[in-house]
């Protein structure tokens, strides 16, 4: 498993929320185009917080195999569900680590990541932040390069969620394709409200119908010298 550098497209408007930070982390897209996914696929009009269910959908395109698991003092406890049934085992399994049982940061590295793997990473909720962990480094959207554990400054915050991620070989050629067909989309309706915005200003000053409809660009082509 290869981890990516965090890319924000400076040509869009920044998106450096911890959500789409990760996904640019483990995908290897942009920052924009993981909200853009995100916004297409479940009608928001905007992302700044992210759910489980977002998140490991987008990062489903993409191949990565998701198991749900957690580890405390009382024993191991791994239950795979599929995506359509997370939403309802994830309210009730924080149903019972609210009680007290969730385990800071530090101490569920030492529980549960004791001999980090290669080919695996680990989604984190911690804080009601998204991290990733991957050979003994933690990512987010505050240290995209990894730190180790034990200098993060989530280190001591209570870890609600804990997904284990394996990536399969799959093409992306598709998800990409879809992307820049949103992209492009959106670009030609920029165009559109704008040609709209620049049309109805001209009738506020009171241009004739007749001038707006032949394509008048600029004052110039309004009022010729």
């Amino acid at each position: 498993m290869k981890l990516h550098s965090l890319y924000v497209d400076p040509s869009k408007h920044r998106q450096r929320y911890c959500g789409p930070s990760i996904i640019s982390i483990l995908c290897g897209i942009s920052t924009q185009d993981a909200a853009l996914l995100i916004r297409k696929k479940f009608k928001k009009q905007s992302v700044k917080g992210s759910s489980t269910e977002q998140v490991l959908y987008v990062l489903k395109l993409f191949g990565y195999k998701s198991q749900f698991s957690f580890e405390t003092k009382e024993g191991y406890w791994h239950v795979p569900r599929s995506l359509q049934e997370d939403v309802k085992w994830l309210r009730e399994s924080r149903k019972i680590f609210h009680r007290g049982n969730s385990p800071t940061l530090t101490k569920w590295f030492e529980w549960h990541r004791v001999k980090p793997k290669d080919n695996e990473a680990y989604l984190v909720i911690c804080g009601n932040h998204w991290m990733v962990e991957h050979k003994g480094l933690m990512y987010d959207n505050g240290e995209p390069n990894g730190i180790p554990v034990a200098e993060s400054k989530m280190k001591k915050c209570r870890v609600v969620l804990a997904v284990k991620l394996t990536q399969r070989d799959i093409d992306t050629s598709k998800v990409l394709a879809r992307i820049d067909r949103y992209n492009e989309s959106a670009k030609n309706r920029k165009k559109q409200l704008a040609k709209s915005r620049w049309l109805r200003s001209l009738a506020d000053i009171g241009v004739p119908d007749r001038k707006r409809r032949r394509g008048c660009s600029t004052y110039a082509d309004v009022f010729p010298l």
